[in-house]
């Protein structure tokens, strides 16, 4: 499960008033697309290599977050908070497998390389963890 909420100080919303409230904020009229997503997962998928067998951690999320947003995952211990987390910034070592699309800023960080990557973590995507 994940929440949005609205940054600079604005109130939150629930997920599915999300588009509504982007509108009145911003003073968009209505039928105005809300801008393009800066993150944006499709089809999201990580499994792990456990002796002899995949198990999967994450599977199929599709998400997105527009600038002057920040999500939240929300969930019990071994729901792929983490995982999910880890494998958008392509911090995930050992044997395991991605699956699906994870674009930032119009750029498919599954296909970038680790130098181009590095460029990129750190100083424009992060993840910070509750520890």
């Amino acid at each position: 499960m994940w929440h949005r909420t609205k940054m600079s100080g604005q109130p939150k919303y629930p997920s599915h008033d999300l588009d509504r409230a982007v509108h009145k904020l911003d003073g968009s009229p209505g039928g105005v697309r809300p801008q393009e997503p800066l993150l944006e997962l499709t089809d999201f998928s990580i499994s792990f290599l456990s002796g002899s067998r995949q198990v999967k951690a994450v599977e199929k999320v599709t998400l997105s977050v527009r600038r002057g947003e920040a999500i939240a995952f929300v969930g019990e211990s071994g729901s792929g908070k983490t995982a999910t987390c880890m494998g958008v910034a392509r911090l995930i070592e050992g044997a395991h497998t991605v699956s699906g699309s994870v674009r930032f800023d119009g750029i498919d960080l599954t296909l970038v390389t680790d130098r181009e990557l590095d460029s990129i973590r750190g100083r424009r995507i992060g993840v910070i963890f509750q520890d």
